[in-house]
């Protein structure tokens, strides 16, 4: 009878194997994405002018006791052969329904079976596998409350992690989904490798079930809008299983919904949960409006989808400009313009203010005193020092203001004028200064009075 009591343990250890090793048994490989948690539909995922809740404490949960495991060895057919029968045309059932319904009529019958547990775990995993999420989950409540050892907690807590996110009442079993997550990575410490399993497979099982645990609970938080809480969990479930987009999906938003926002990191992470699902239009469509959202347009958006696509997180340098900073970077430019056109303006060339800003620009110099040298200019000043040959007066507007003489003028004729006397003069440029200040220097001068008196370039 030895191998007949082997049976059920090895049956369900092979279940476990195959769910270890396989995918997720809520989703089945395909992403299952509620909208995000406080966001409706049409929200701009990316906003600063509306923050979150600050970060709360995260749901708080309390394990079942661990139970010794049990001595196979000490199993028995209490009901003799009908319970046994019973039991292995479960094992051998064709179809996971079938399986299910067998398991879960051997328990009704033989509610006292050494093999209740092995039967619950049959029960649980064929409910997975055939998609009925709400048996499946029952049925591993029913094995965590009857007592269990870690290997078998291990199971069930797995199977409640990973049914979400397709429970249609999730809210209410908020609560169970982080008591499997938390628990679950409890009860995965203190399960031993078996001798008969090699190191890197049992740790690869180990890593497939941490991010199956750790998802949990970030995703709990993130229903919570507790972002900040979702984003350490999330970020580990995604280093241990780069592949599934809803783990991404719900890093992403929650990286853009705390406070302060990480946009380029979540941006990234909802890259690559599109790149991973891009026939999810609710994922797509959510990091397209991210993205041009934060970059003002499109443009970039596929190069960013090629780094997600060979890139498990950001790469270093890794960057999008926001549209704030492209619309600095336009203002800036248009203010730049307009100092430099300020900068470039010169007064009219036929005055006495733009013949000397012209003779002061290295670039104007040339031209302008070629144009005026040797010609007769007409100026009007202020007196600030005279000799009865030689004046020196004050013309610009600037030079006025200062009393500081910015022309001096050497007479033809003697005249006697005093300081401050307003004149207007004629005489022919000949040199000039520009340190320490602006001097046009003048010779054939003249002071005009009277019917004498004409308009030509540079009069004021």
């Amino acid at each position: 009878m030895k191998w007949i009591k082997s049976l059920g343990v090895a049956t369900t250890m092979a279940l476990f194997a195959v769910t270890m090793l396989g995918q997720s048994p809520a989703t089945g490989g395909q992403p299952q994405t509620p909208a995000p948690a406080g966001s409706p539909a049409g929200a701009n995922p990316v906003q600063t002018s509306a923050p979150a809740a600050p970060a709360r404490p995260m749901m708080r949960v309390s394990c079942p006791v661990i139970s010794p495991a049990a001595n196979p060895a000490s199993f028995s057919w209490k009901h003799g052969p009908a319970e046994y029968h019973a039991y292995v045309d479960a094992t051998k059932a064709t179809t996971p329904a079938e399986q299910a319904s067998l398991f879960a009529a051997f328990l009704q019958k033989y509610p006292d079976s050494d093999y209740r547990h092995a039967a619950l775990e049959g029960e649980m995993m064929a409910d997975s596998r055939s998609g009925q999420t709400a048996a499946s989950v029952q049925a591993a409540r029913r094995l965590l409350q009857s007592g269990v050892d870690a290997g078998t907690q291990l199971q069930a807590f797995y199977v409640i992690a990973g049914m979400l996110p397709s429970d249609l009442q999730l809210q209410t079993n908020l609560p169970l989904v982080a008591e499997a997550g938390d628990c679950g990575l409890k009860a995965l410490q203190q399960v031993p490798r078996p001798a008969s399993v090699p190191a890197a497979q049992f740790n690869a099982q180990k890593r497939a079930a941490q991010a199956i645990f750790e998802r949990a609970i970030g995703f709990v938080e993130w229903h919570r809008k507790n972002y900040a809480a979702a984003i350490a969990p999330l970020s580990r479930a995604a280093q241990l299983n780069s592949t599934d987009p809803s783990t991404y999906y719900w890093l992403g938003v929650s990286q853009l919904y705390k406070q302060p926002p990480d946009f380029l990191g979540g941006i990234f992470s909802l890259a690559r949960a599109s790149d991973l699902a891009p026939s999810v239009g609710l994922i797509t469509n959510y990091f397209r409006k991210a993205y041009t959202s934060y970059h003002g347009s499109a443009n970039g958006m596929q190069d960013v989808l090629a780094l997600a696509k060979t890139n498990t997180q950001p790469p270093a340098g890794f960057n999008i400009v926001s549209i704030a900073t492209i619309r600095n970077q336009q203002n800036e430019a248009e203010y730049q313009k307009e100092l430099q056109a300020y900068k470039n303006w010169l007064p009219p060339k036929n005055t006495f203010e733009g013949i000397e800003a012209r003779l002061k620009r290295p670039d104007k110099a040339r031209a302008m005193w070629d144009s005026i040298k040797g010609q007769g200019l007409d100026l009007t000043g202020i007196v600030i020092r005279s000799t009865p040959t030689t004046l020196l007066l004050a013309v610009g507007q600037a030079y006025q203001t200062k009393n500081q003489a910015d022309v001096r003028i050497q007479l033809v004729i003697r005249h006697v004028v005093s300081r401050g006397d307003k004149v207007e003069v004629v005489g022919v440029p000949v040199s000039y200064l520009t340190r320490p200040h602006f001097l046009l220097v003048l010779n054939k001068g003249r002071i005009m009075v009277g019917a004498r008196r004409a308009s030509r370039r540079g009069r004021r």
